[in-house]
């Protein structure tokens, strides 16, 4: 359990920091984007993946209550970290 949690962990760190750095328009911003990827500690990735692993998201399969929970967590992240809806409905979900 401990060993897939840590690649979870992983496989987040790496996405969000993908995406982060996608979004640079210059170095400056890349360099401001990676001292926020830096801010973020270990405990905070693995709450947030523990959260989304818990049974109160139900799998968190497609079609299912536990996707549409765990959309709205993210989603409630999002917002609390300033992020803005860039959907084609103003939503963060695209």
């Amino acid at each position: 359990m401990k060993s897939l949690i840590q690649k979870s962990l992983l496989t987040l760190t790496l996405s969000v920091t993908g995406v982060f750095l996608a979004c640079a328009q210059s170095p400056l911003q890349e360099q401001q984007l990676l001292n926020l990827m830096h801010s973020i500690s270990s405990h905070e990735l693995y709450h947030w993946v523990d959260t989304l692993a818990s049974p109160v998201f139900e799998g968190r399969l497609t079609g299912h209550k536990g996707y549409d929970s765990a959309a709205a967590y993210i989603s409630g992240l999002f917002g609390a970290w300033g992020i803005k809806p860039v959907g084609d409905d103003g939503t963060t979900e695209d």
